[in-house]
């Protein structure tokens, strides 16, 4: 079982990405686009966004 997706930052690029179907996609650099951008990705996908956190 695949673990669920969700936003990490990327201290190199100070940015943040997910994985989604095993592609590292960038986000964005700021944190409240980057959930936006998440969100619609996921959405897109046919999952809720909403409920997955940020990893710190």
């Amino acid at each position: 079982m695949a673990r669920p997706s969700k936003p990490f930052f990327r201290k190199q690029t100070r940015s943040w990405y997910c994985s989604i179907s095993g592609r590292q996609i960038s986000l964005g650099k700021d944190r409240d686009g980057a959930r936006e951008r998440f969100d619609e990705l996921t959405a897109d996908r046919g999952r809720a966004g909403r409920d997955l956190r940020f990893s710190e």
